[in-house]
């Protein structure tokens, strides 16, 4: 069980984990944490075995009960500045910031977007369409089930138009291409999913169209260095994690400021050049709808 709320976890030990060591269990149930964070987390008293605060690595038992209490300190900072792009009686969409996890995952418990809006909102809410948690722009949030219902069996059959826009870097010719390239989500030890090609992965196909290109420059001491890029607009056919960075990147052109794959053209901010930035579907009580947001100028290119 957990309770994100509070940033706590519950479980009991089962058979298949008894004798188990503490940090070893940790490590196999939870990739957020490294060996010697895990070893922290219990030297600072913040897991009980039986309600009974354990300090040290023992070996667990069967039927044991687990609680970890995640203090604030142990929750990274996030970018809380989503905004209400239109709101009714039915859904809610959000132009979501980079830096701002969608749900609770990993080390994310309450600095999620779903925790934010339901501390503001007393009613339930469910998420429709999920971005990364670096990727920035519109999503759905549905206020009633069958709302949510209507919009994923609209996503699932492609009902669902969306544009995202992109800065890559490096020069594209090409004015338009397609990348049709199979999928597969890979365990990682760290807190990012991380997505490969994979000719036995899930289909996944991404058009892009070429929007302009470009150089920026940056200065280190009496040398300058002009790197070209390109801005982009993306349009992927189904809705894999990571497909239109991985497609990008897999044909040598990486995302400017994608920490996950593109670490060697990172530049000073938070903001993963990466946004959803048109929606148009069919409301389940209004009919066809459309939202826009502006995209990237490369004059917001901050250095």
């Amino acid at each position: 069980m957990i309770d994100y709320d509070n940033r706590i976890i519950k479980f009991k030990i089962s058979i298949y984990e008894h004798n188990t060591f503490l940090i070893d269990l940790l490590l196999k149930k939870y990739e957020f944490y490294s060996r010697e964070e895990w070893e922290n987390f219990i030297a600072l008293g913040n897991l009980n075995i039986d309600d009974k605060m354990q300090l040290e690595n023992i070996a667990v038992k069967l039927n044991q009960g687990i609680i970890l209490k995640f203090p604030n300190s142990y929750e990274p900072k996030v970018n809380k500045n989503y905004s209400i792009f239109y709101e009714d009686e039915f859904l809610l969409i959000i132009n979501k910031p980079s830096n701002l996890p969608m749900h609770p995952t990993g080390r994310y418990h309450g600095n999620t977007l779903i925790n934010l809006l339901k501390k503001k909102y007393d009613e339930n809410l469910w998420i429709v369409n999920r971005l990364d948690r670096d990727t920035s722009g519109l999503c759905i949030i549905a206020k009633e089930k069958n709302v949510l219902t209507n919009l994923q069996e609209q996503f699932l059959w492609n009902k669902v138009k969306k544009k995202y826009n992109l800065i890559v870097i490096g020069e594209i010719n090409n004015k338009e291409f397609t990348i049709n390239k199979r999928l597969k989500d890979i365990n990682s030890k760290t807190t990012n999913k991380k997505t490969i090609i994979d000719p036995y992965g899930k289909e996944a196909e991404t058009y892009f169209e070429v929007v302009e290109t470009n150089k920026f420059t940056i200065h280190e001491g009496n040398i300058k260095y002009q790197y070209p890029f390109t801005v982009l607009n993306a349009y992927p056919k189904q809705g894999r994690t990571h497909q239109i960075r991985v497609h990008i990147s897999s044909v040598g052109y990486p995302i400017l400021n994608d920490k996950i794959y593109s670490k060697n053209f990172c530049i000073l901010n938070e903001q993963m050049y990466l946004k959803c930035t048109y929606m148009k579907f069919e409301h389940p009580k209004k009919g066809n709808v459309e939202f826009k947001i502006p995209d990237f100028e490369y004059t917001d290119l901050q250095f």
